[in-house]
This record gives structure tokens, sequence and C-alpha cells, in this order.
């Protein structure tokens, strides 16, 4: 199996899922590239996208599965993108060699735009609603017969970070991605429910690296995500806790345990220099 990695900005965001895969088929017929279909009477292209992309969101990090047929893989990112419209971009073709359940969370930038400039503690709300030990809110679901059911946030946010910029709010958040995941939107709404003075104009959606755990990208080529130096909180509910309550990572500053909660250890020292990222990041993306 063959994968594309592509990126999806500008107006091609607003792309949405299934019209985004009938524009790769026939984009694979205009840049003359054969790929694998079924051998039925209606052969249908073996094409898809582990993670589907919300409507309105850009990102830097999409993958796209097929199987190229006869031609050179190096060839491929060239070909398609004098095919695609504009804003996708495939930055190259490769084998796939991670499975898609290793792909495990996903680290998102999502923008806070205020007309009037941020809001006086609106920073430190947001810190504080998304430190709490529990924050549940309601989200649409097709097997529940109410069409709705209550999750709890704080479980499936594995890294936090707030930072407050001249007129915007900037969170730079990693999510569980899979089994299950967990919406930014549910997040932005949560701030919206829990923190109404701080409840954005605008919001902006930019998915920047799947990962296969919070550090590790799940991209085999790129190298760890190094924590960020501003209110950091990391969340693991699957792995063991250390009897202080912190999260059990080497700090250097010496603080570790420190102003934990049980579920949180906050560090602001930095510790990693910052990794080479694989692909570009879009004009005006991620922040």
């Amino acid at each position: 199996m063959h994968r594309l990695a592509f990126s999806k900005a500008d107006t091609a965001k607003f792309i949405s899922h299934l019209d985004l895969m009938r524009t790769f088929q026939r984009s694979f017929l205009r840049a003359g590239i054969a790929i694998k279909h079924t051998e039925g009477f209606n052969p249908h292209a073996f094409v898809s996208i582990p993670l589907p992309l919300s409507v309105g969101f850009s990102s830097g990090c999409e993958v796209l599965e097929c199987q190229v047929l006869d031609t050179p893989l190096e060839e491929v990112p060239a070909r398609m993108n004098a095919a695609l419209p504009a804003g996708i971009t495939v930055h190259r073709c490769y084998e796939g060699v991670r499975p898609v359940k290793e792909l495990a969370y996903v680290n998102y930038i999502v923008t806070l735009e205020y007309e009037a400039g941020a809001p006086f503690g609106a920073e430190s709300a947001i810190r504080s609603l998304l430190e709490r030990p529990s924050l549940v809110m309601e989200k649409r679901s097709k097997k529940a017969k109410s069409g709705k059911v209550e999750v709890d946030l704080i479980p499936l946010i594995a890294r936090a970070d707030v930072e407050e910029r001249r007129d915007t709010i900037a969170l730079d958040l990693i999510l569980k991605a899979q089994n299950p995941g967990l919406n930014p939107e549910l997040v932005v709404a949560a701030i919206r429910a829990n923190c109404p003075d701080a409840a954005p104009d605008y919001t902006v959606f930019h998915r920047r690296a799947g990962l296969a755990d919070p550090v590790q990208p799940w991209d085999e080529r790129k190298t760890r995500l190094p924590p960020r130096r501003k209110s950091i909180f990391v969340t693991d509910p699957a792995g063991p806790r250390p009897p202080d309550g912190s999260c059990g990572t080497p700090c250097p500053s010496g603080r570790a345990g420190r102003g934990s909660t049980g579920r949180t250890h906050r560090c602001t020292a930095a510790r990693r220099p910052p990794p080479e990222t694989e692909f570009p990041r879009p004009a005006g993306g991620g922040r």
C-alpha cells in the first residue's frame, strides 16, 4: 500500500471529505497515474483517507492511501500537483509501513480570534478550564437513542498549551485521534459554555501532525515533537501514575510533581530543540 502525504489549505479547506475523495480519483486520471481498482463490473478505485478532516479545517499532515501500479513514486507528487485544484499539495508518495491503528493522537492549532482583542483574564480562565479533573460535554451520536451522548474531554486531551497573543488566543492541543477520538470543536464548545467571557468571535482550526503517542509522530520519518515552553500539562489516562501524582517524565527544572493534581503535571522548562518538520506549513495555517 502506498501513501500520499498532502496538505489542505486556503479555499480547499471547504472541500468535504467525499468531494475530496472524488477530487483525488479524478486527479489520478488527469495525471495519467494508474492505481488499483476493484475487479467487478463497475470498478472503483482503492482510495482512502484514514482520518477525515472536518470542513473548514486546514491541515499540513493529511494522508491518502492507494496502490500506485506502474508510476515511479518519486514522480507522483509533481504529476498530481499539476492536476489537483489550488490549495491541495502533494508533498511525497511513499510505501506505507506503520498501520493506521497506531495513529493514536493528532496535534491541532486552534486560534481563537476576538474583534476587540482578547478579553482580560481569558487565557487564565481557559487554562483553568482545561486543567479540571473532569470536563463533561454532550456531543451528537448516531448510536444513542436520544441522539446525544455525554463524554469527558479531559482523558482525551494528551497535552494542551494556552498562549495569549495580541488579538487572539492560540491553543496547541494534542487530542485522541480514534477509539474514541476528540474533535477540537468540542473543546471550543466547552470554552463557550463554561467561560462565556472568553468565547471567541471567530475560530481557526489547523491540523499540524498525526502522532503515535503524544510526542512521537506517526510517520517514522519525522522527529519527535518537543514539549512547548509555556503552560504544558500532560494527561495519560492509560498509563500508570507515580505515587506523587506527577506525570513521571524527567524534568530538568527539578519541579516534577510540583503543582500536580493527580491527572496533570505542569513544567515550564524547555527540554528539546525544535524538530525538523516533514511538511511545510501552509501560509497562514499553523501558528
